[in-house]
């Protein structure tokens, strides 16, 4: 199902989630994340593939509130590949991907094994 959102993101270069939580992914970590940005306040949500169109990027766009879940980057990324950055924090996996949370910002670096 991942790589199916993948896939239909990939044609778009960006996309403002609406929070009607009907078109979510199946992945637990990737609505984990999505729902978390949302309790803490976020009011608007950028989703969309990095220029690999393997990784997934999440980010509040805007929140009047300053928190991890609203001042983060949030990359998903599939089992197949790794970070190069030692300094990244997986916070999440499950049976489609790594998630990751960087400060808003840093250089993502990926590349497969």
């Amino acid at each position: 199902m991942l790589v199916f959102l993948l896939i239909s993101l990939s044609c778009h270069p960006y996309k403002i989630f609406k929070k009607d939580y009907i078109t979510l992914s199946e992945s637990p970590c990737v609505d984990g994340t999505i729902l978390n940005m949302d309790q803490a306040g976020c009011e608007g949500f950028y989703w969309g593939t990095q220029p690999e169109g393997i990784t997934l990027k999440l980010r509040c766009t805007y929140s009047p509130n300053r928190n991890f879940w609203t001042e983060m980057d949030f990359y998903a990324i599939p089992h197949n590949y790794k970070p190069l950055h030692t300094g990244w924090g997986m916070y999440c996996e499950d049976r489609f991907v790594k998630m990751y949370a960087l400060p808003r910002g840093t250089q993502l670096r990926i590349e497969s094994h």
